[in-house]
């Protein structure tokens, strides 16, 4: 576990506008390395990679961003014809629902998050414009990613890049789905990957592991 002197030791932060909304970054690492963004999920923050972050410093220029909605960054309004149900449901305790997913989708606890990576997930989470903003992602899962996914396919676009697929073995990627034949499907380049012995949460429950699987892939 991390203490308070190593929580993201050698990062520094910052506000940046990008597109009108105002972003939160953490930024770190080797200056003369290659930049590597590392992106947070549902329902976190880019405290998720603390642990992960320390093992990649050495090798990259790091890059964590909240992500829009979440976090400290901007939290631009929703469609407004959008029912706030889930919104409300969610609102009438948050915390209870930020621990029950957390501890949840094949975790088994919360033993695995680092106390200053769950106390900044419950500030960011409590607030109201987080909790709409999440809604609207999964919203956005059922609507207009879709629709940006028919029209790529239309247009026989497929990513042009290498990319390695980790998913926990425990969590419903792997009881639902068959994750490389799937990316496989929709990629040019080539595509590596494996189950972990993790459930959801796999930089949190596995950051050694984690690290040094992006370490060989990106050949650091």
């Amino acid at each position: 576990m991390a203490n308070e002197r190593t929580w993201f030791g050698g990062f520094e932060s910052a506000f940046h506008d990008v597109d009108g909304v105002r972003m939160f970054v953490r930024i770190g690492g080797r200056i003369d390395a290659p930049p590597l963004l590392l992106l947070h999920g549902f329902p976190q923050t880019h405290a998720m990679w603390q642990r992960v972050a320390q093992r990649l410093a050495p090798h990259f220029q790091l890059v964590l961003p909240d992500l829009r909605g979440y976090g400290d960054s901007g939290k631009p309004p929703g469609d407004p014809d959008h029912a706030p149900l889930p919104e409300r449901l969610i609102g009438a305790d948050p915390r209870f629902y930020l621990h029950a997913s957390l501890g949840g989708w094949g975790s088994r606890g919360r033993d695995h998050i680092e106390p200053q990576a769950l106390s900044d997930y419950e500030r960011c989470f409590g607030v109201p414009e987080t909790i709409h903003a999440a809604c609207e992602d999964y919203r956005a899962s059922a609507g207009i990613d879709l629709e940006h996914d028919r029209a790529s396919r239309a247009a026989s676009e497929r990513i042009a890049c290498d990319l390695l697929v980790l998913w926990g073995e425990r969590g419903v990627v792997q009881r639902l789905f068959n994750p490389l034949a799937l990316w496989r499907a929709q990629c040019a380049g080539s595509v590596s990957g494996h189950a972990m012995t993790a459930g959801h949460f796999i930089p949190e429950e596995l950051p050694e592991e984690t690290a040094q699987a992006l370490l060989g892939f990106f050949g650091a």
